[in-house]
């Protein structure tokens, strides 16, 4: 009988979870969800080996975002990279923070999430127009209006590609940061976790389908607040060289989310005429060998 009531307590545990889920995607859905960001929030980005690697996904404007939950319908995958390679995690349905799992390594550790495609529908032309404004894809709506679609009511899947960068222990020169294959992908050049002093520069690459992606557009939020006192952060926008690199100007103990935006044709019958890509990679500088 206690095994059975332990079964019940624990369905009923998912139950709820699933509710609390499905309230935080009618709020979030309360707004278009492709003009937010969607990005990982880790909650010690750097610390000393073993450490867990905790870590929150969210999606919101300005570095500011509501966590969500895991849920198999809307994650393809999400895992860590460390020093023994790449793992995938498994969490329970509902399981918030999504990451939750014991350090394998010491090392840089990247965090890495891409999400199942979902849809939207630009119910207004001013809508579709002041979100291209917004991520500087202004190139977009005369490809729009060329290949003869609607003005408004037409449809956009969107996927999201996050990343983020911790520490546990020493970096021990090992890359902070590496390609990793997603179609839209922000690649830390430089390790932010060994800058010479309080202030310095890092670069990072855009990958497109795993080539430099020139002239595009990456923005920068920036705040040393922790998430439950941040206020909204307006971004710095850089743009790549051709070679698909920013030059990020950074500083230590600061939080750093960079966000890109990729928008792409796809055929009428598909459901949609655009696939819109989010890549973010998020990190926290440090002096070199100061992380404890």
């Amino acid at each position: 009988m206690l095994k059975h009531m332990h079964q019940w307590m624990t369905m009923r545990r998912l139950d709820l979870k699933h509710d609390i889920a499905a309230i935080i995607l009618m709020t979030l859905c309360a707004v278009p969800a492709s003009a937010h960001e969607y990005w990982l929030e880790p909650a010690r980005p750097l610390a000393a080996a073993p450490a867990r690697l905790v870590a929150d996904a969210r999606v919101g404007q300005f570095f500011l975002g509501e966590a969500l939950p895991w849920l198999p319908d809307s994650v393809a995958r999400l895992g860590v990279v460390d020093a023994k390679g790449r793992r995938f995690l498994s969490p329970l349905p509902g399981d918030m923070p999504m990451f939750d799992t014991a350090t394998r390594a010491p090392g840089p550790q990247i965090l890495f999430l891409e999400t199942k495609p979902e849809t939207l529908t630009w119910e207004t032309r001013e809508k579709f127009l002041e979100f291209l404004k917004e991520k500087k894809l202004e190139e977009v709506y005369p490809l729009h209006r060329r290949r003869g679609l609607p003005e408004a009511g037409f449809r956009e899947h969107y996927v999201r590609h996050a990343k983020a960068l911790l520490l546990r222990g020493a970096s021990g020169g090992a890359p902070a940061d590496r390609a990793l294959g997603m179609a839209l992908e922000l690649v830390a050049l430089d390790d932010p976790f060994a800058l010479a002093g309080e202030d310095g520069t890092l670069r990072v690459r855009l990958l497109w389908r795993g080539q430099p992606l020139a002239d595009a557009d990456v923005q920068v939020f920036a705040s040393a607040q922790p998430v439950a006192e941040r206020r909204p952060v307006q971004p710095l926008h850089l743009r790549t060289d051709a070679e698909g690199v920013v030059r990020v100007p950074v500083h230590a103990g600061v939080r750093y989310l960079l966000n890109a935006v990729r928008m792409e044709p796809l055929p009428e019958d598909s459901g949609a005429v655009w696939m819109s890509h989010w890549a973010s990679l998020t990190f926290t500088p440090a002096r070199r060998a100061a992380a404890q």
